[in-house]
């Protein structure tokens, strides 16, 4: 199962740069999963050599069960875990991800919070516009198009959730908006 989603999560990465150029996502592939043992480990796994810290709730995560679609699903977390290590502070000894999971009426909830060096004020929203990079993502000389972001949250949304940030700086935090049916 893993190397199948490993492949989707390939054909994805196609499909991004497919929806960069303006042509419309697959359908999803809806599918019963556990959030945190098929997603979240599975991406920290796969990053293991760049990460020294990651902390998270694993007991809240597992208890996460949704249809939706893995490989995109896995997409977006891999982005976030990607930013994250992009633009951690330059100590990478200090580098951090703590992740956490909230429930409410109707969605569940997964906070991805990292210590890096955040998002000037004035761009909370500009971040999610294709091929937007912030100057000081430009000055880190790092790999990036600018549409990470901007696929995530429209991912999320194809899957009826969000993609949000909800805080800029120290922590950085994002929320994973899924939605429970």
């Amino acid at each position: 199962e893993d190397i199948i989603a490993d492949c989707e999560l390939l054909l994805y990465g196609v499909a991004d740069i497919e929806i960069a150029f303006g042509r419309k996502p697959k359908p999803s592939k809806k599918e019963k999963i556990n959030v945190g043992r098929d997603v979240i480990i599975k991406t920290v796994m796969q990053l293991k050599p760049y990460i020294n810290f990651v902390q998270f709730d694993l007991i809240d995560l597992k208890k996460i069960e949704v249809y939706v679609d893995r490989a995109k699903l896995n997409q977006v977390v891999f982005n976030l875990f990607q930013n994250a290590i992009k633009y951690c502070e330059e100590d990478k000894e200090k580098f951090r991800v703590k992740i956490e999971a909230d429930i409410d009426n109707t969605n569940f909830i997964i906070k991805f919070k990292d210590w890096g060096i955040g998002i000037a004020a004035g761009f909370e929203e500009k971040i999610f516009e294709s091929g937007f990079r912030t100057s000081e993502a430009k000055q880190r000389d790092v790999n990036g198009s600018g549409f990470g972001l901007t696929i995530s949250r429209e991912l999320m949304k194809e899957m009826g959730g969000d993609l949000r940030l909800v805080n800029s700086y120290k922590p950085t935090e994002f929320h994973l908006i899924i939605p429970k049916f």
